[in-house]
């Protein structure tokens, strides 16, 4: 099966891509991802990871009960994080889906992750965010799909997106670089800078394939924070579109868009709808 898509035409300088739509609550762009990562595929069980605001480990305990397989979790976080577990949103529902969560500071968290492979070596492991080929060439395929259907999108400048692990990004360059299209991808880093940023780019793209690819890293180091300024972000975009961008990843780009006065081009809105409870 292939998730359908919902793309709308604000106005004619402005298109919106709205992931949050394909499956309520845990719908967004980690599902997309985890449809091509686990097709055809039927795990004992599933090990991944992410930080108290993951959406990817919402869509893996979703993924995990929907199909009666159990998941583990390997929560990244403070001992004070541990202790305010009720303050997030996705945690308590990966809990109430039955899955298992593991917390573990980022120092430790090496170690404990290569550990917990090896005892449970007949689980399925899926990196973070769900940073694989299978999770870009979900986003190729989308983006094919989607600039077949429309036309009119093979004239806009640019494609803006909160940058994460950067697969999703990588996958709509893919697809931009088959098309030979001139349209630039902008990621905008909700932890990582530039560099680490292009380390991972390079785990499935040639230097000469990310000519499509830019990243900014205004936010580098600033993941989870929330800021009283960022609700007349909040207000603006949706006024415009009537979408609510969540306060951990979409926020980034919305500012970006506002303060760099983007014009013709598409903002994708990729998840995180659970952390607008926090």
């Amino acid at each position: 099966m292939q998730y359908q898509y919902f793309l709308s035409n604000v106005n004619s300088h402005l298109w919106v891509l709205d992931e949050t739509l394909i499956c309520g609550i845990v719908g967004g762009n980690k599902l997309r991802k985890l449809e091509y990562i686990l097709n055809g595929k039927n795990p004992k069980g599933i090990i991944t990871m992410g930080s108290v605001y993951s959406s990817h480990c919402m869509a893996v305990a979703y993924w995990g009960i929907k199909n009666n397989i159990p998941v583990h979790l390997i929560i990244i976080c403070d001992k004070q994080h541990e202790n305010t577990l009720n303050k997030y949103p996705y945690l308590i529902l990966c809990r109430k889906l039955g899955a298992k969560l593991n917390f573990i500071s980022d120092e430790k968290a090496h170690d404990f992750i290569e550990n917990y492979k090896n005892r449970y070596s007949d689980f399925l492991w899926i990196p973070g965010g769900g940073h694989t080929r299978e999770g870009l060439e979900a986003y190729k395929d989308l983006f094919l799909r989607i600039l077949k259907d429309n036309d009119e999108l093979h004239v806009i400048d640019w494609i803006l997106l909160p940058y994460g692990t950067g697969t999703t990004a990588f996958g709509i360059v893919a697809a931009l670089n088959e098309l030979n299209l001139d349209i630039r991808v902008i990621g905008v880093s909700v932890s990582r800078n530039k560099e680490r940023c292009l380390d991972a780019a390079s785990e499935f793209l040639e230097k000469s394939e990310m000519q499509k690819l830019l990243i900014n890293d205004r936010f580098a180091g600033r993941y989870g924070r929330r800021d009283d300024y960022q609700n007349k972000y909040f207000k603006k975009f949706f006024k415009q579109t009537g979408i609510m961008a969540d306060p951990i990843y979409n926020i980034r780009s919305i500012e970006y868009y506002y303060d760099e006065k983007l014009s013709n081009g598409l903002i994708i809105n990729t998840g995180g709808t659970g952390n607008l409870y926090l």
